[in-house]
């Protein structure tokens, strides 16, 4: 099936079959950062970063206690966004 995109436009073939392989170092990325996230040990903004170093294997000591440091800091921040400490 194609579709007719435009008054000159060439018709393109329909896309039906399109697959998106994820690899096992992804998923237990997945895994593992969702359950650090969930136990308060990363914060959720470190997410992204966190899964792709660990999916490359690039995760290095100083990383992981920058990420620690900073889920303590988003712990004694009140919700307010400003410590008044």
């Amino acid at each position: 099936m194609t579709r007719q995109r435009g008054n000159n436009m060439p018709e393109r073939p329909e896309c039906t079959n399109i697959t998106i392989s994820v690899t096992p170092n992804q998923t237990l990325a997945e895994i593992i950062a969702t359950a650090l996230i969930d136990a308060g040990v990363i914060p959720t903004d470190k997410k992204d970063d966190l899964q792709e170093k660990l999916t490359e294997g690039t995760a290095s000591i100083g990383d992981w206690r920058l990420w620690a440091e900073n889920s303590i800091e988003h712990e004694q921040v009140p919700q307010g966004g400003e410590d008044n400490g």
